[in-house]
């Protein structure tokens, strides 16, 4: 048994192989057969897309759309349904359109969350743009927040049409080449050509690239799960922000230091914990430090941002210093 058989048993064996290994292997399976194609979708796969661009359309799913109101005396009306129907297109699709542009090992650690739904929030820019417009009304209160919503049966079906996709490709690789089953060399004989025509045909199959539209939005917003916290910002999220804070910082910050700190960060957060709020910025710290710990500053900054200031009292309180300065780092960011 080649080791290409075992690649393809391995990608059919959902149960004990993860999307991430698989993807790997695929990796040295494309240098050997010199397809930059290939090489290129499982790139981009491992390590996430550039841009919605040039992102496969079975990585984007269309979540629920919410919003609540307010008015006065404390009146609210909350997770009113909300449709964009006789809105532009470019603002239907930043809105009602999640794209996946995560790795796969980010993808991935969204099934291990306890939560089984994804909630994305807007910024006041979009809110205030579709208040602006032809929306759902609730007399006497203002729209004051939007959310997408999606379930972790959603992330399921991203990952498993990847792995399909995959499965795919090399099945019918084999019938091409069936010496690939037995004969380990055979991969060297493999056609460029082909490999290219199946992956156009295979994997991108029934499959379109979105292009960027002149007038497209720009727009931050926030993504969190149902109770265990942020688990990665939107694509367009402005994750550049980050990255140079994180370049004018990175000498004054200790990694190891602030992942430890932020260890023990989260064991007071949870003791204190009282609102829902509190939950999702614990899930928020968490993620900070495994950030950390992984040697990705910019990503903790990020994450740490979105913890907020019941985050840095309580970090003073307790005195871990280094995880105090980092998040009043990000909130000038």
């Amino acid at each position: 048994m080649t080791k290409f058989s075992t690649l393809i048993e391995e990608v059919a064996d959902e149960s004990n192989h993860t999307l991430s290994a698989v993807l790997l292997k695929s990796k040295l399976l494309a240098a050997r057969m010199r397809s930059r194609k290939f090489r290129n979708w499982v790139d981009a796969e491992l390590n996430r897309y550039p841009d919605v661009d040039s992102l496969p359309e079975y990585r984007i799913i269309y979540p629920r759309l919410l919003a609540d109101f307010w008015g006065r005396f404390g009146a609210r009306t909350k997770n009113v349904p909300l449709s964009l129907t006789d809105f532009p297109q470019n603002v239907k699709d930043f809105v009602e359109r999640h794209c996946f542009l995560e790795n796969i090992g980010e993808i991935e650690a969204m099934l291990d969350t306890d939560s089984q739904t994804f909630h994305r929030h807007f910024g006041i820019e979009i809110v205030q743009l579709i208040r602006s417009g032809p929306c759902v009304r609730v007399s006497g209160q203002e729209m004051q927040s939007i959310q997408a919503i999606f379930t972790k049966s959603s992330v399921r079906g991203v990952l498993h049409a990847i792995r399909t996709r995959l499965l795919d490709f090399l099945i019918e690789l084999r019938e091409t080449y069936p010496e690939l089953e037995n004969d380990p060399d055979a991969i060297n004989n493999v056609s460029v050509s082909e490999v290219s025509r199946l992956v156009d045909r295979v994997i991108y199959s029934n499959c379109t690239i979105f292009e960027k539209q002149s007038g497209d939005l720009h727009m931050g917003d926030k993504y969190e799960t149902g109770q265990a916290g942020a688990v990665g910002p939107h694509a367009i999220a402005h994750g550049n922000t980050f990255n140079q804070l994180w370049i004018q910082n990175a000498g004054d910050i200790d990694l190891h230091k602030l992942a430890a700190d932020l260890e023990s960060l989260v064991g007071a957060m949870k003791e204190r914990a009282s609102e829902p709020e509190h939950q999702i910025a614990i899930g928020n710290v968490e993620a900070a430090r495994q950030c950390a710990e992984n040697g990705d500053g910019a990503k903790a900054l990020e994450y740490l941002k979105a913890a907020g200031k019941w985050t840095l009292n309580v970090a003073r309180d307790i005195g871990v210093g280094v995880a105090a300065a980092a998040i009043s780092l990000t909130f000038g960011a």
